[in-house]
């Protein structure tokens, strides 16, 4: 990010006072005190208190008594800034410090400070599912410690899929697809590697090279196979169909940009042990799946495993972070708030 412009607001402007029986709040600690004043935090939501003795009053940086669920009135601290994409973007430390956990309480001599770092490690809305697995963890990881009912969905989502040598019948396939195939796995091709198309490849090992019944069974296991092969280049190069055109999905490798870029040796693995290729899904899908996979606490490390072990890109972390530290500090009558 070149550039960034950065605004701090801190929303003690607006305080809140209470008579002198509420100077020690539920939910605070003392942090300091001198002969005028008493400071307090609340380290779950990290707002502040200030009990004035002469004035017998408690001032608190946040509406007392509201309605935690609202989110309203919850952040002490905002910022705004640019990014190269978009302008004027917001974040507060509620929302996206506290709310994360990611706000730290370091006491002072004679106050506290607090340490905001803003903003989520990844960016928001990468859901936590690979777009390929290993069969061997999806299988034991994955699936086995899962419901019958969860385990239909996600095989109804995941496909496995293998390469390896092929069957005369299974050459079907259109020539581009059979150029791409060349290139990508030499002599191999890929194939699902499920119930139903080892069902179509016993079916047509059973018939006469030549006959009707062939030549039909050959036009859908060539429609098979060409649907997990696109698909499987649509995670690589985020284009449908490898077409190089439209929208880039959101798994694809950065290096790549249209399949002239992959070789070999990105698909090697998948000739010796069959890896399991998420569908395309929509949102609604996809948080079906994110909500499966939690689970059995799948989590960011899997996804690293998972992606670098089938040659995608890792998740990337998130530059919009920034740490913000206010100080609260008691200075004879005064209470001083600064960002140093």
């Amino acid at each position: 990010m070149r550039r960034l412009l950065a605004a701090l607001l801190i929303l003690l402007a607006a305080v809140w006072p209470l008579p002198a029986e509420a100077q020690a709040p539920a939910g605070f600690d003392l942090c300091a005190e001198n002969e005028h004043l008493a400071l307090y935090i609340n380290p779950e939501t990290t707002e502040i208190a200030v009990y004035d003795k002469a004035a017998d009053t408690t001032w608190f940086s946040n509406p007392p008594g509201r309605n935690m669920r609202a989110g309203v009135g919850q952040d002490v601290v905002q910022i705004r800034y640019d990014s190269p994409t978009s302008p004027d973007k917001l974040m507060d430390s509620w929302t996206h410090s506290v709310q994360l956990g990611q706000a730290s309480v370091v006491p002072l001599p004679d106050g506290v400070r607090v340490e905001y770092l803003m903003g989520a490690e990844y960016p928001e809305g990468m859901a936590l599912m690979p777009q390929l697995v290993k069969a061997g963890i999806f299988e034991e990881q994955i699936l086995a410690p899962l419901s019958s009912s969860d385990r239909s969905t996600l095989l109804r989502y995941y496909t496995p899929i293998f390469v390896r040598e092929p069957y005369p019948f299974e050459l079907g396939v259109t020539a581009a697809a059979r150029d791409l195939e060349r290139q990508l796995f030499g002599d191999l091709v890929i194939v699902p590697f499920t119930e139903e198309y080892q069902e179509l490849v016993a079916e047509a090992q059973a018939l006469e090279p030549g006959s009707r019944e062939l030549r039909d069974l050959e036009q859908k296991i060539a429609k098979q196979r060409m649907d997990v092969l696109y698909l499987l280049l649509e995670k690589f190069t985020g284009y449908l169909l490898g077409s190089g055109e439209g929208a880039r999905s959101i798994a694809y490798r950065k290096d790549i940009t249209s399949t002239s870029d992959l070789g070999r040796e990105d698909f090697a693995h998948l000739a010796e042990e069959p890896s399991y290729l998420l569908a395309r899904l929509a949102p609604l899908l996809q948080d079906q799946v994110a909500r499966i996979l939690a689970k059995v606490d799948y989590g960011l490390e899997d996804l690293t495993r998972d992606h670098v072990q089938n040659r995608l890109d890792p998740p990337i972390p998130s530059v919009e972070r920034f740490l913000v530290p206010v100080e609260y500090r008691l200075d004879g009558r005064e209470l001083v708030v600064r960002i140093p």
